[in-house]
């Protein structure tokens, strides 16, 4: 999917491959690195997944990973699961000098395409209060709190959740 935005050329979202396991980290990496201090340990690292647990979901035939480039360069990243008529959206990042420019959305709009294929009934993801970027994108998304919460590592992770379109 190709989108024009308030950048000078094209961002492609698109199903990344295994030879891009780095440069999905080094975004992850680098999208969560200012928000370290809110996590512990065990939670930051739950979030900024290792090389190795990125192949593991590229390698899952129920999960899909997205990555949005650049001018050749992955500047964002979604790992969407597939449960049933559901689909459980994680780990989306974007790279911070690339924040705000319609790169989220672009993402998005590949997620929703996929949920439409796959007659998903209802989109869910995790989010964590100190990413106030990330809940205004979701919520611009249609995306409301279930109100349910979780504990991941020590920190504390509500629910949202939409009907698929």
């Amino acid at each position: 999917m190709k989108m024009v935005l308030e950048l000078e050329e094209e961002v492609l979202v698109r199903e990344s491959s295994l030879d891009m396991t780095q440069e999905i980290w080094d975004v992850l990496s680098e999208a969560f690195a200012p928000y370290r201090k809110f996590y512990t340990e065990k939670a930051y690292s739950a979030t900024v997944i290792s090389p190795s647990e990125i192949k593991e979901r590229i390698q899952d035939p129920k999960t899909i990973v997205l990555i949005a480039s650049y001018r050749g360069k992955v500047i964002g990243t979604v790992s969407i699961e597939l449960q049933d008529k559901n689909l459980h959206i994680r780990s989306m990042a974007v790279i911070p000098k690339y924040q705000r420019k319609g790169i989220g959305s672009s993402i998005f709009e590949k997620v929703f395409a996929i949920s439409k294929e796959k007659s998903v009934k209802i989109l869910s993801l995790g989010c964590f209060n100190p990413l106030i970027d990330a809940k205004k994108l979701y919520m611009k998304f249609d995306f409301k709190s279930t109100g349910k919460k979780r504990s991941l590592h020590g920190i504390e992770v509500f629910e949202m959740m939409k009907k698929a379109h």
